[in-house]
């Protein structure tokens, strides 16, 4: 998590989301990835329990979308992108996509190296 916020807040004051065209990728991948990190984290705690019905890698999957819809419309909110901009519902895909990617990634390292209930 560490990583990811340090490489956003270098990227927001370098200008590195409008100037390096592959930055924004890599931070969706590993925003991806590290959400579904951390709610694999969060719901491995006592707090949790009530939930483990529900806890699948699907669901898990589907909670990462949501968070990813959720940043691009907080994006929209802030004025930080407009979606009557030219080229916004393309990159916003691949927003969307990259999110997915990441959490495809921890999701199979999870399955490979972790086996557990979660299907």
């Amino acid at each position: 998590m560490l990583v990811v916020v340090a490489l956003h807040w270098i990227a927001s004051f370098k200008g590195y989301y409008w100037t390096t065209s592959w930055y924004d990728i890599m931070m969706h991948f590993l925003g991806g990835l590290f959400v579904f990190i951390a709610a694999l984290w969060a719901l491995n705690t006592q707090y949790a329990a009530k939930l483990a019905p529900y806890i699948t890698l699907r669901n898990l999957l589907i909670f990462v979308f949501v968070v990813g819809f959720l940043w691009e419309a907080h994006e929209i909110v802030l004025k930080f992108a407009d979606v009557n901009e030219a080229g916004y519902w393309p990159d916003t895909i691949d927003d969307l996509i990259n999110d997915m990617l990441g959490a495809g990634l921890a999701a199979f390292i999870f399955r490979k190296s972790i086996p557990r209930k979660i299907q």
